[in-house]
């Protein structure tokens, strides 16, 4: 006879559920937005000028930061705030509309200023109409954030990508009808806009004419907390590329770019699929410190299965990925590219501890994480640069371990998780990593020469990949379970 399973079981299992589907729906529809979007972006770039694209570029910078102050961090209070009452989400949201209105009038007083440094005339009108966004943006917090804390990923990745696509067709068409940078401006406006309808459509939340600055305290302070933190990453994330334009020029940023971006790519898209997911299922187990510790491990084993493999691999073939794919002009970076692949790794361990941080309500824990590498790496960048690039990508590697091994501390020391613990859990990775670099070093110094490049290279790939999920599900088995359980949902998904 059956089991019946008790309320926390199944409490447990809705949530496990609800953290597939959500992992599920955030990487298919950022898989689908972004080959649309990319496909029109070329189209349009056909039809704009470099200076549309410049002057864009130019209103972003200021845009892009006053952004951060203008959610005031409460999305992320919200998520993490348990027994939310009616008050605090109304009184939260004319708090925002209140800021954006505040950020928008400086930024159309400003206008001229900023127009006048970049000596760009037009930028004036440009940016008094994309801050308008300011006051989109704060209609777009609340239900966005409402919608993530429940989980409710399959609504909230509709509206996203219907927003996406509408509104890359409006700048095709406006692109088409020759409104040049304008095509751009009313582009990202429209997608704040339809963002608006779509995710007040699925969240059904309609704010009330209520306030109650003694009901937000607690929330404002814990936004401020998150705000902080995103203004020192931002400032920090960006000095590493305004130091080596301005010492080493625009050739020596153009090679550092291309090794920095292609070394972040696996980071960035499995961190742009987690990292919406990890802070709402963190924040449903914040009281429950063996669970929160469970998925915790979980999603880091899941992370690591996908960045380890890849960075290692690009690493081990960067010379001829590069000689052969980007040519012999871009040679220069294939030791930053290596260096920044090791930065790298360090990075996939440690981005998901900060939303589990701020499930916990110690954002300010954040902050001060973020505030100790804005005073280490710029300065480290700085002397770094005086030796060229390679000084540069040696002050990651010799800085950012350092401030890392910090917020390691914070994390593990939060769910008291030993670190032989948090390494246990992808041994298994590492041990899989390590069958792979033997079968390369095998392959390299056999036959690998006498093939020609791209056979050569895909040798590498095919050989690469193949030799490391061999050895998981082999010798391996767990991973392979959670594999298997995420395929079977997914395809229970669709029956």
């Amino acid at each position: 006879m059956p089991i019946s399973k008790n309320g926390y079981e199944l409490k447990m299992d809705s949530l496990r559920e609800k953290t597939i589907k959500g992992i599920f729906w955030v990487g298919s529809t950022q898989f689908v937005a972004q080959v649309i979007s990319w496909a029109i972006t070329i189209f349009v770039a056909r039809l704009l000028s470099p200076s549309d694209y410049g002057l864009m570029g130019m209103a972003m910078i200021f845009i892009g930061f006053a952004q951060f102050l203008n959610e005031l961090g409460i999305g992320t209070a919200l998520i993490q705030k348990q027994n939310l009452q009616r008050i605090e989400i109304d009184s939260l949201f004319w708090l925002v509309v209140l800021n954006s209105l505040f950020l928008y009038s400086i930024t159309f007083l400003s206008a001229p200023l900023i127009a006048q440094f970049f000596n760009a005339p037009r930028l004036i009108s440009i940016l008094r109409v994309l801050g308008l966004n300011f006051v989109l943006g704060a209609l777009i917090a609340i239900p966005f954030a409402l919608l993530t804390k429940e989980l409710t990923f399959d609504k909230r990745c509709r509206a996203e990508l219907f927003s996406n696509i509408l509104s890359s067709v409006t700048v095709l068409i406006l692109a088409l009808l020759k409104f040049g940078v304008w095509s751009l401006v009313f582009g990202s406006l429209s997608r704040n806009f339809l963002l608006i309808l779509f995710l007040n459509y699925y969240s059904k939340w309609i704010p009330k004419l209520c306030f109650s600055i003694k009901k937000v305290i607690e929330l404002l302070k814990f936004g401020a907390n998150v705000t902080g933190s995103r203004v020192f990453w931002y400032l920090y994330s960006n000095s590493d590329y305004f130091i080596v334009g301005k010492v080493l020029g625009e050739k020596i940023l153009g090679f550092y770019s291309l090794a920095f971006q292609l070394s972040s790519i696996p980071i960035n898209k499995i961190a742009s699929i987690i990292n919406p997911v990890a802070l709402p299922t963190f924040s449903k187990l914040q009281n429950e410190e063996e669970e929160l510790k469970r998925y915790f491990l979980k999603f880091t084993r899941g992370v690591s299965f996908i960045t380890f493999p890849a960075l290692i691999g690009l690493m081990f073939i960067a010379d001829e990925f590069v000689n052969i794919v980007l040519t012999k002009k871009w040679t220069p970076i294939i030791f930053p590219l290596r260096l920044l692949c090791l930065v790298g790794l360090i990075k996939s361990m440690a981005f998901l501890i900060p939303p589990l941080l701020n499930a916990r309500g110690k954002a300010y824990l954040n902050l001060r994480y973020s505030l100790l590498c804005f005073l280490i790496l710029p300065p480290a960048f700085l002397i770094g640069s005086k030796f060229g690039l390679k000084g540069v990508v040696l002050a990651w590697i010799i800085g950012y371990p350092f401030v890392a091994s910090y917020i390691f501390y914070l994390g593990l020391k939060e769910i008291h998780l030993s670190l032989s613990e948090y390494m246990n859990n992808m041994i298994h990775i590492i041990i899989s990593v390590m069958v792979m670099l033997l079968v390369l070093l095998i392959f390299k110094h056999t036959c690998a020469h006498i093939l020609n490049n791209w056979l050569r290279l895909i040798g590498y790939i095919f050989l690469g990949a193949l030799s490391y999920l061999s050895t998981l599900s082999i010798f391996f088995p767990i991973v392979k379970k959670d594999i298997t359980a995420f395929l079977v949902f997914k395809t229970n998904m669709h029956q």
